[in-house]
């Protein structure tokens, strides 16, 4: 019950971090991660976006990046 109670606090606290991202950020997170329910390729967000695959790409590494910041601060603060 322990465990189950820290998996649903973390699902928390990711979900609120990524509506802090720019929507651009959360959807190519969001479709690579499949956290909407289905993963989607990398060519087919670029298609969706109107940009090159690379554009994807270094989308999901700076949204990632973000992510890991406001998380470690988010854990700094619990503490």
């Amino acid at each position: 019950p322990e465990d189950s109670v820290i998996v649903a606090q973390e699902n928390a606290q990711i979900a609120y971090l990524l509506q802090e991202l720019p929507a651009r950020d959360r959807m190519v997170l969001e479709g690579r991660f499949g956290l909407n329910g289905s993963t989607v390729s990398l060519a087919d967000l670029a298609d969706r976006l109107h940009m090159t695959r690379e554009g994807v790409r270094q989308i999901q590494r700076r949204a990632l990046l973000k992510l890991r910041r406001k998380w470690v601060q988010l854990q700094l603060q619990a503490y």
